[in-house]
């Protein structure tokens, strides 16, 4: 889903070429085991401080550390994983040898954060971003919370166990833009955030169990959950993840990479990361262009992240942070759902029981299903799933 551009009309597309882009997976994850390392330095620094300064707090977060070593070879046995299906343009995912992976054209970005604000429709919010991002910066606490290992999560030893009544978000000013122009439901989401999509339901629900930083009546650690239904079969323990939104795009790519948003689709993790990168990327572009436009910043304000340090404009970046979240549910949802239908339309197809359309018509008159038929089959779901969330036409 990554290395493409593809346009609305079909037409013009252009491929990254595949030495562009393992170079920039390789790069990625050389990066991200240096920023694991200083992180794993700064908590320990950290650490003796916060013992000092704070004896009163008895609770104490387990960080799970990696050693950039093993980062390193887990990279080399995705890269390994993934040169077995990168030749065919139905890559199988290793899940099921009948279920494919889109290629990486399909990469969505519903652009859907409604973020071209006026300083008059956001001014109403900004001292409330502002105490929230103060909060999660203040004393560095953010690293107390976050791990610095690929769960990119914490469970406290200790914690309290919350209903997920108690902790699902239940304010969503924060969350969308004022000037998002759509219908919404009740309580406040845009009613696009409801989709007919297998599985949707529970991983709309881990998605919002996806905090930026700790709420105040935690008391500094994060809780269980007990979840309302914890015999599901879809869906293990829920858990509250940390993923704050002014962390450095890798370490946002990462942590969402390794999240429970469709964990059940077994989906291998450099697809993962490559969908959260292009979908964090196009976030963090939308957001400065919003600064520029909106708020006269110049160019030459911005860091490597597209933030300026600056709360005063740095906490719209709210927004995004969950249109990233939302749009990686997204892609993931799409995938899943196109899998699953292009495993049943085989399966009909092996045991002649199908519709009779006429592409279906010319692959059973044939002694074997070849890759083109395949990647016709394929295309023709994506174009079904589409069309039943009202996606027709949609560009990366």
């Amino acid at each position: 889903m990554f290395g493409y551009i593809q346009f609305r009309n079909g037409s013009d597309n252009y491929r990254t070429p595949p030495e562009f882009q393992n170079a920039a997976r390789e790069h990625v994850a050389a990066h991200l085991a240096q920023m694991r390392l200083q992180k794993q330095q700064n908590n320990q620094i950290h650490s003796h401080i916060h013992n000092q300064n704070h004896n009163q707090q008895k609770s104490k977060l387990q960080v799970i550390q990696e050693h950039p070593q093993v980062i390193q070879q887990q990279h080399s046995q995705i890269q390994h994983n993934k040169s077995q299906y990168i030749n065919s343009p139905l890559r199988q995912a290793t899940a099921n040898a009948n279920i494919v992976d889109s290629d990486e054209a399909s990469s969505i970005d519903s652009g859907r954060s409604g973020c071209s604000l006026s300083a008059d429709a956001a001014k109403s919010l900004l001292e409330a971003q502002q105490r929230s991002l103060e909060e999660a910066m203040d004393d560095r606490s953010l690293f107390s919370h976050v791990t610095v290992s690929t769960n990119a999560t914490l469970l406290p030893n200790n914690s309290d166990t919350l209903p997920l009544s108690n902790v699902i978000p239940t304010d969503f000013t924060d969350y969308y833009s004022p000037d998002l122009d759509v219908a919404r439901f009740s309580n406040g989401r845009p009613v696009f955030t409801k989709r007919p999509l297998k599985n949707w339901q529970i991983n709309d629900v881990r998605s919002l169990l996806i905090y930026p930083q700790l709420r105040p009546e935690w008391n500094g650690k994060i809780p269980n959950v007990l979840s309302p239904s914890s015999s599901s079969s879809s869906s293990k323990t829920l858990r509250i993840q940390i993923i704050p939104p002014h962390l450095p795009d890798p370490m946002i790519t990462d942590y969402l990479a390794h999240s429970d948003i469709y964990e059940e689709a077994k989906f291998d993790e450099s697809f993962r990361v490559q969908t959260a990168k292009f979908i964090v990327e196009r976030a963090r572009r939308r957001h400065k262009q919003m600064l520029i436009d909106s708020f006269d910043v110049q160019p030459e304000q911005f860091n490597e992240n597209n933030l300026t340090g600056n709360i005063q404009y740095d906490c719209y970046f709210k927004f995004e942070w969950r249109n990233i979240i939302e749009n990686f549910m997204l892609n993931l949802g799409i995938e899943y759902q196109c899998r699953i239908e292009f495993k049943l339309k085989m399966s009909k197809i092996a045991k002649h029981k199908s519709n009779n359309t006429t592409l279906q018509k010319a692959i059973l008159n044939k002694k074997t299903i070849t890759e083109n038929d395949k990647l016709a089959i394929w295309k023709d779901i994506q174009a079904s799933v589409h069309n039943s969330l009202n996606m027709d036409g949609w560009s990366v």
